[in-house]
């Protein structure tokens, strides 16, 4: 075998190799030192990634525990969240957040069906004046920042 590798490349395996070790060394410990320097970062993304999707499914989650709250209680005429009533209860958005970090604003605001004009399909009424419709929106944050708002309608029956 040794023969026929010779006779193919003639001095491949014979000749003096002196430094060629050493550089194919030092390359291959750059190379290796590329890739590892080139994980880290990586792997940074992929933890934040992770930490803003789970941020992200924890906030709709409570944004649909709000939600569905809300629309079993009972409706509150003329619910405006400036002055009091609330329908989401210090206490209730206590039980609600996973922690102390996670925080749920509702804004309850009644609404006014205007079908005389299509461009605006709604306006909002004055606090204590109410027509049976209010449009709800939860908002919900993690560390002081905007994770999820969402709206709906709470309609009088």
């Amino acid at each position: 075998m040794l023969k026929r590798t010779g006779w193919i490349c003639p001095g491949a395996f014979f000749r003096g190799t002196k430094g060629v070790a050493l550089i194919e060394v030092v390359i291959a410990v750059v190379v290796l030192g590329m890739i590892t320097a080139s994980v880290p970062p990586v792997m940074v993304l992929i933890r934040d990634a992770e930490f803003r999707r789970n941020e992200q499914s924890v906030a709709e989650s409570l944004t649909r525990n709000v939600m569905e709250y809300i629309k079993s209680a009972e409706y509150i005429d003329g619910n405006s969240t400036s002055p009091e009533p609330q329908y989401l209860s210090v206490e209730r958005e206590k039980q609600l957040v996973p922690n102390e970090s996670y925080q749920i604003e509702v804004i309850a605001r009644p609404v006014h069906i205007d079908p005389v004009d299509p461009d605006h399909p709604h306006s909002y009424l004055a606090p204590g004046v109410d027509e049976g419709i209010q449009e709800i929106t939860v908002m919900v944050y993690h560390v002081d920042k905007l994770v999820v708002e969402t709206r709906n309608y709470k309609v009088d029956r």
